[in-house]
């Protein structure tokens, strides 16, 4: 009974831990602190622009768990902060230009479903603001290369009517369609909200890059990627992945009819959803290329609703060619200077040395002339030995003669 208890008891912990990993680990890594009192929402930098520096532009999103915009008016205020200091002069713009590239699944298994697509994306295209593009790409069998049938255009007539024509065949290739789609939006619409739709009833079988791959790209761009998957074998397993990531979704259309409905919820989290912050950061303090962070919270009158996670940049001003040129001339002038001498200083140094050099050699000189008798001097005398043994031997002989005479 004891043992029957314990396992009880261990799986209902088990159940118990589990049930609190799936509810607390989205609200864990969410990019939103949760406050008591207000419904829960998602406060998140998704961009922040540092390429007209000291200019900062921060985009942000500020929508419920449902995915729906929440509008930042009426009683919510905005603020941000920098290093932890509030930044009081800043700008809000509450929409800017959208550029969305249709990418089409044009498979062998998308025959007769082409003008279904065209109608559908009207959806989409109804809701288009007067400075906001959109360009069409085909994908099937092309490995490596994606097609653009129509470039960016605002004529919804056009775009529907390029979506209609289109003639399907072949296999599918999405990854190579999102990575190649990804460098079209550069350089004309570098600023732009960047958005990609791509519609398929099945999954990749023909791509040379990996499905990671093209969350690389999107990431690198910013660009959202949204997926409308026709059918009941579309791939939506690796694209809820790839949506996650790049802050864009999966919807899901069992029929041709619902196209429209699908396209429809995209647009709602595409449109009216961006706010960019701009404001003029400090270069002599920011310019350090260390991290820098940036944080947004919303509040509702007088209260904190919502603040973001921490955002970090990091800058350091580069010299200009000019600038090299003149650090180069003021090194080459250090040196002239350092090289020319004054004409008092040079006749100086050059009276100092003939002065110390003149009696060294002399010096020199004086020793040389004491060494060379001594060496004279000792070479003689062991030459001068054998001289010797001739004169004792020339005494010896005169010896006897002076005896001789004696006697």
């Amino acid at each position: 009974m004891n043992r029957t208890k314990r396992v009880f008891l261990t799986s209902g912990a088990i159940v118990f831990a589990v049930i609190c990993l799936l509810v607390i680990s989205p609200l864990a890594h969410s990019e939103t602190k949760f406050l008591p009192g207000f419904k829960p929402a998602v406060l998140k930098i998704v961009n922040l622009d540092i390429s007209k520096f000291p200019t900062i532009s921060c985009e942000i999103i500020f929508r419920d768990y449902a995915g729906q915009v929440i509008p930042l008016n009426g009683d919510l205020t905005l603020r941000l902060y920098e290093d932890e200091i509030p930044i009081t002069d800043f700008t809000v713009q509450s929409s800017r230009m959208i550029a969305t590239i249709f990418l089409i699944d044009t498979s062998g298994s998308m025959r007769g479903r082409m003008k279904r697509v065209a109608e559908g994306v009207k959806a989409y295209l109804d809701r288009l603001g007067p400075d906001d593009k959109v360009m069409v790409m085909e994908f099937n069998s092309w490995r490596g290369y994606t097609p653009v049938v129509q470039n960016f255009t605002n004529d919804t007539e056009l775009i529907q009517k390029t979506i209609a024509n289109l003639k399907p065949r072949g296999q599918t290739a999405i990854y190579d369609a999102l990575a190649d789609a990804s460098d079209k939006f550069y350089p004309t619409y570098r600023d732009a909200a960047k958005v990609i739709i791509v519609l398929s009833d099945g999954e990749d079988n023909n791509s040379v890059r990996e499905w990671f791959t093209a969350i690389s790209f999107a990431k690198e761009h910013n660009i959202r990627i949204f997926f409308v998957a026709l059918g009941p074998d579309a791939d939506t397993r690796t694209f809820s992945r790839i949506c996650r990531e790049t802050d864009g979704k999966v919807f899901t259309a069992p029929t041709e009819e619902s196209l429209p409905d699908a396209y429809q919820s995209i647009s709602k989290s595409v449109h009216g959803r961006e706010t960019v912050l701009r404001y003029q950061t400090d270069g002599n303090v920011t310019a350090d290329g260390r991290p820098h962070y940036i944080q947004v919270a919303v509040y509702k009158g007088a209260k904190l609703w919502a603040k973001s996670a921490l955002k970090s940049y990091k800058f350091r001003i580069l010299k200009t060619a000019e600038q090299l040129g003149r650090d180069e001339k003021a090194r080459e002038a250090l040196k002239q200077k350092k090289a020319v001498v004054p004409p008092e200083k040079a006749i100086q140094e050059k009276k100092a040395p003939e002065a110390t050099k003149t009696p060294a050699p002399e010096a020199k000189k004086g020793q040389q002339v004491k060494e060379k008798p001594a060496a004279a001097v000792k070479k003689p005398k062991s030459k001068a030995k054998p001289k010797e043994e001739p004169k004792k031997k020339q005494e010896a002989k005169k010896k006897p003669k002076t005896e001789k005479k004696d006697k």
